[in-house]
Parts: structure tokens; sequence; C-alpha cells
């Protein structure tokens, strides 16, 4: 199946602003819950570039955490927050905090 046979036939403008993602990470978080959104919001803006819909990345993704670095998962996967959320976020236009089995001291983490 062709996704880019669904693309509309009218013109849309080629340059678009980027939207900024933001998706918050935190210790023993379900991987699904944080791959899930950023996968999705990758696929977009590689669907729109390819189906010449945009010649720029639509979507820009950013994973937030208590402090940079590494985090493990329920799983144990580490994912890399690029960012503490705790810094100035007034750039992001979309937060995704995923549910999950959010541990006691997330729970009551003052700073999330």
């Amino acid at each position: 199946m062709n996704i880019f046979a669904f693309v509309p036939s009218r013109s849309f403008p080629k340059e678009r602003p980027v939207r900024k993602i933001g998706i918050v990470l935190y210790p023993l978080a379900e991987v699904l819950d944080i791959t899930g959104p950023f996968e999705v919001f990758s696929f977009a803006s590689i669907s729109m570039q390819r189906s010449g819909l945009s010649d720029t990345p639509v979507y820009q993704i950013e994973i937030f955490a208590e402090k940079p670095g590494p985090v493990s998962t329920l799983s144990g996967l580490e994912i890399v927050a690029t960012r503490s959320y705790l810094e100035t976020c007034d750039d992001i236009d979309t937060l995704f905090i995923p549910g999950g089995d959010v541990t006691s001291e997330t729970a009551t983490d003052n700073h999330a």
C-alpha cells in the first residue's frame, strides 16, 4: 500500500514552521509510552518530506528528564534525555507526559 497515494492534490507551502515536540521521560517508564509518540511524529515528518509537502522537517522531537542523560525504563532499556524538564520549555509546542506505572518516587517529585 502506498501511503502517499492519499495526499491531496491541492498545493501547500513547502516551507512550514517546525513544531517542537517534548516527551517527558522518567525512571521505569514503559518504553512504548516514550517511543510510540516519538515514532508517530518522526514518521509524519519524514512522510511530509518524502511526499513533497515540505522541504524541511515538520516536527523536532526532544526527550526531557529530571536531568540530561540516560534514564532506565521498566524493561531496562536506557533512553537518553537531551534536556532537563527543569529548564525553560517555552519553545515547546506540544508536551507529552506518558502514563504508565509511575513509581512513588516519581509521583512525589516536586519538580515534575
